[in-house]
């Protein structure tokens, strides 16, 4: 199993570990809520598949002579659906291309839902042509597809995918390839894992160069978007929203979970988004560990405070985490209402939902150099009417006290910027 080797030291009594990123190296570490250059590892990729009866080869269930289209392109869902139900199956170096978004659900790769999972040769670089890459032929979009792109101001999400699985059967495995996006003259995500039955695992996988344009549907399209039942856990993942090294920048929002319980995104590394690097959503429990969330793109790309989303969340954790913003944005923005969430019998709601900060580096978006962090107010309130939950100090509105926790490991506190309808400085917990 590769992952990222991840260099490590000690910064503010903690172990900092530095997610790999495909298009830069250094070694130096950050310092106290600066950001410098950040040090990059190198991406171990394997050097053999593993073999067992677990999985399955794709050599085993590929045939050239009727798989493959005379332009190039395979329907590598059809491939993968004759796979044994449970198998994981492994993916030579090399490039899949599909066609269309005409794979199960509005997909190019459509996973059946009985194949455990993939595993490729490694996840390449940006606009590289190593490793496990599935892609999509340039502008092979049918017109079907662009008729189920949802209108502007339909605030419906946009359903087609690069990659996709729907409805797993056991717990899902993917590990060790890219997923590349390629022009097709519309907007479309990158991979989305959905109805999954039990924890998702994902480890050194590379998505990049989906396309959006706006931080909320339908044009927040997603590099990665997991949900469903367990405590996913996903590792030494790189999201990159451009094609091309030094290119246009086109995916919009980039990695997130939702309606999840105890998920994790450990050692990640989330740059060149247009929106969000990263959300949470309808979520509980949730921990963004070890990663960098990078949200400098040109100025004309911009959408919104890019950094963090948390929309509908409770006991959430971000450790250790580097956040790059937007000046004269926020780093941060967390709001809630009255949701609940019923999982496993035990129903969880984000009425006053916490989060907790800790050993935070992050640059200046303001003059005073705090972390800035935003709840939207009324949260919501048209579109659910269950309006806001949270308050700040001092508030007259109804309801607890919901100031977000921003301290160091050893419980020393972090003054941070809290904006409600001003900008509340916010000192002790």
């Amino acid at each position: 199993m590769a992952s990222i080797l991840a260099e490590s030291w000690v910064f503010n009594g903690t172990v900092w570990k530095r997610p790999g990123r495909s298009d830069r190296a250094g070694t130096t570490p950050p310092t106290a809520n600066a950001i410098v250059d950040l040090p990059d590892v190198t991406v171990s990729d394997p050097t053999s598949l593993p073999t067992g009866p677990e999985y399955v080869s794709w050599n085993s269930l590929y045939n050239a002579g009727t798989d493959l289209e005379p332009d190039g392109t395979i329907d590598i869902g059809a491939v993968l659906n004759r796979a044994a139900a449970g198998k994981i199956v492994t993916f030579p170096a090399g490039t899949y291309t599909c066609a269309d978004f005409v794979s199960g659900f509005r997909a190019g790769i459509s996973i059946p839902s009985h194949v455990k999972g993939i595993i490729g040769s490694g996840r390449g670089t940006v606009g590289g042509s190593t490793g496990t890459i599935f892609t999509m032929k340039p502008m092979s979009s049918g017109a079907v597809a662009r008729g189920e792109i949802p209108a502007e101001g339909t605030s419906q999400p946009i359903q087609n995918n690069v990659l996709k699985h729907l409805d797993a059967t056991s717990a899902s495995v993917y590990k060790n390839f890219q997923v590349a996006g390629t022009a097709q003259g519309h907007m479309f995500s990158g991979f989305q894992i959905y109805g999954a039955p039990a924890a998702v695992t994902m480890d050194n996988v590379l998505i990049c160069g989906w396309e959006g344009n706006a931080g909320y549907p339908p044009g927040e399209t997603s590099a990665l978007a997991i949900a469903g039942v367990g405590a996913h856990l996903v590792t030494g993942m790189e999201i990159d929203g451009r094609r091309t090294i030094g290119g246009e920048v086109f995916g919009a929002m980039g990695m997130t979970f939702q309606q999840s319980v105890g998920a994790t995104f450990e050692s990640c590394n989330v740059h060149h988004c247009r929106a969000a690097c990263a959300v949470f959503y309808q979520s509980f429990n949730s921990i963004l560990s070890n990663c960098v969330l990078d949200s400098t793109v040109p100025v004309d790309k911009q959408l919104g405070n890019g950094g963090m989303n948390l929309e509908r969340t409770d006991g959430t954790q971000l450790i250790n985490t580097t956040l790059v913003g937007r000046p004269g944005k926020v780093h941060i923005t967390h709001s809630n209402d009255t949701y609940t969430l019923t999982r496993d019998s035990v129903t969880y709601s984000t009425a006053g939902g916490s989060l907790e900060i800790i050993d935070p580096t992050y640059n200046a978006l303001w003059s005073d150099g705090y972390l800035y962090i935003q709840t939207w107010i009324p949260y919501e309130l048209g579109d659910f009417g269950t309006g806001n939950s949270m308050t700040y100090p001092g508030s007259s509105a109804p309801g607890p006290d919901c100031s977000p926790i921003v301290r160091r490991a050893n419980g020393i506190n972090i003054p941070y910027k809290w904006v409600f309808d001003q900008h509340y400085l916010i000192t002790s917990h």
